[in-house]
């Protein structure tokens, strides 16, 4: 009987002193709601995902634009988690074949060309010297989801766009009174895209891929076309502040990499 005793009276001391018995640790640790061992899911990214995901300020380089004998960059600024906005220059060290290629006639041109009297622009590139151009541009994007580390957003655009021509001096055998004139281009755009964005430290690296839709309005200096009596070509005359318009719609295909901070 008396062992008995002695068995309950050791069993209840050892589970007492366990209960009283807490680790401080377990006072100073308690797990994030969003970790494995919490107890609840958060949906929102933490705070190191979105400073790795989003830089406040990031130049970028448009690879894209070197296929159009141009270098381009575009600085973006964030002003928040969803907007941003972007400038960007571009400096042309030679003809745009591309641009020249989509002015030289054929459907798209030919919908919406107006009936201006005057050289078509295909045709005084042709019979003159790339001299120099250069391009700026804008956009607001709006980022529409995020999961670290791309994002997608949509982008709308607007770019203007010069080229300078010089030694244009006959066509088709035909003298020209002005052997300089010049281009204009005007491009409205709307454009979907996704960017890919990656940290080390504070400094983050991105590479990003977007494509969509714009319409292009383009104008040159009108060079008219003198004859003489019997018929015959006698010049190509530039008409001072006078040009020919034109529009067409186009596809917009980017890609451009660069670095945050």
């Amino acid at each position: 009987m008396r062992a008995i005793f002695m068995i309950i009276f050791f069993t209840f001391t050892i589970r007492f002193g366990l209960a009283q018995n807490k680790n401080p640790l377990d006072e100073r640790y308690t797990p994030l709601k969003s970790s494995i061992f919490g107890s609840e899911k958060s949906s929102k990214k933490s705070n190191l995902n979105n400073d790795i995901f989003r830089s406040a300020n990031m130049i970028k380089l448009s690879l894209t634009d070197f296929a159009r004998s141009q270098v381009r960059l575009v600085y973006e600024r964030s002003f928040s988690s969803s907007f941003s906005v972007t400038a960007g220059f571009g400096w042309s060290y030679g003809p745009d074949y591309i641009e020249n290629l989509s002015t030289s006639g054929g459907l798209m041109t030919d919908l919406f060309k107006q009936n201006e009297p005057g050289e078509e622009l295909s045709s005084l590139q042709h019979f003159s010297k790339y001299q120099s151009g250069y391009s700026i541009s804008t956009t607001l994007k709006y980022i529409i989801s995020e999961e670290y580390p791309s994002t997608s957003f949509v982008e709308f655009g607007y770019k203007y766009a010069r080229q300078n021509y010089k030694s244009l001096i006959e066509i088709s055998g035909v003298p020209v009174s002005d052997a300089l004139f010049k281009a204009n281009f005007n491009v409205l755009s709307v454009a979907y895209g996704n960017n890919w964005t990656y940290s080390s430290g504070r400094i983050s690296f991105t590479h990003e891929l977007s494509y969509g839709l714009g319409l292009k309005f383009y104008s040159w200096d009108q060079y008219l076309e003198i004859r003489d009596n019997r018929g015959y070509s006698v010049s190509f005359d530039k008409q001072a502040n006078k040009t020919i318009s034109n529009k067409y719609p186009i596809f917009i295909l980017r890609y451009q990499m660069g670095i945050g901070w």
